[in-house]
C-alpha cells in the first residue's frame, strides 16, 4: 500500500477558477468516456445486423426490427454523447481562457539565467 501524501493548508491557496477548470475537465473525460463505450456498444450491436443481411430467411420476423431499433438506438445514443463532450470540451477551453495568461516564473537567484549560456557568449 502506498503511503499518503497530504499538504497543510494555509501554505497553498486554491484558485476557483483552477478548481472549475480541472472540474471541467473531469467531466469532460468522462463524457469522452461514455462516448467510446457507446461506440464499442453500437459495434457490437451492428454484428447482429451484418448476420441477418447475410441470412435473411433464417430468423424470425421481429428480430431483425428488435436488432435495428437497438442499433439505432445506440446510435442516438452515441450522437448524444458526442454532442456532450464537445459541448463540456468548449467549457473547458472558455474556463482555460478565463485563467487569463500564465505568470512569469522567477528564479531564485537575482541574475540567474538559463543553463545554457546565451547567444553572444558561445564560440
Amino acid at each position: 500500500m502506498l503511503p499518503s501524501l497530504t499538504l497543510p493548508g494555509d501554505r497553498f491557496r486554491r484558485s476557483p477558477r483552477l478548481e472549475a477548470v480541472l472540474l471541467a475537465d473531469a467531466a469532460r473525460e468522462r463524457a469522452r468516456a461514455v462516448r467510446d463505450l457507446l461506440i464499442a456498444l453500437l459495434a457490437i450491436l451492428g454484428l447482429p445486423l451484418w448476420l441477418l443481411a447475410a441470412l435473411p430467411g433464417r430468423f424470425v420476423a421481429p428480430l431483425p426490427t428488435l436488432a435495428a431499433t437497438g442499433w439505432a438506438v445506440a446510435a442516438l445514443a452515441v450522437l448524444a454523447a458526442a454532442v456532450r463532450a464537445h459541448w463540456l470540451t468548449r467549457v473547458r477551453s472558455r474556463r482555460v481562457d478565463a485563467l487569463g495568461p500564465l505568470p512569469a516564473l522567477r528564479s531564485e537567484r537575482a541574475g540567474a539565467g538559463a543553463c545554457a549560456p546565451a547567444a553572444d557568449e558561445q564560440d
